[in-house]
């Protein structure tokens, strides 16, 4: 089981990184669960979407964690967990976490 940072650990950059590889899990999450639908019962699938629920659960406690951590940032950062790796930026902070995300998935593929 993975243990939490200290607090004087878990900067914004720590946290920009942890949204971008969210980002990118949650998005190929999302198609698999998209493909998984064509090939599994009603009960098998239910348990597909409680892992994606667990996984927005755990999403939105970071999300609470960060702006604790960090009560002096601002709504630019309401995006570094959320949000699609291919709409339009929101923020430069949501890009800055956008471009991360695609140089993770291009790690993974090279």
């Amino acid at each position: 089981m993975a243990k939490i940072l200290p607090k004087k650990e878990r900067t914004l950059e720590t946290y920009k990184q942890a949204g971008a590889q969210v980002r990118l899990c949650k998005a190929a999450a999302v198609k698999a669960a998209v493909a998984l639908g064509g090939v599994l019962t009603s009960d098998e699938y239910a348990k597909v979407s409680r892992a994606l629920s667990l996984i927005d659960e755990a999403v939105s406690r970071a999300d609470d964690r960060m702006f604790h951590d960090h009560p002096d940032i601002g709504d630019e950062y309401t995006r570094v967990f959320y949000g699609c790796l291919d709409d339009e930026s929101m923020s430069p902070v949501d890009e800055e976490v956008r471009v991360l995300a695609r140089e993770y998935a291009d790690g993974i593929f090279s």
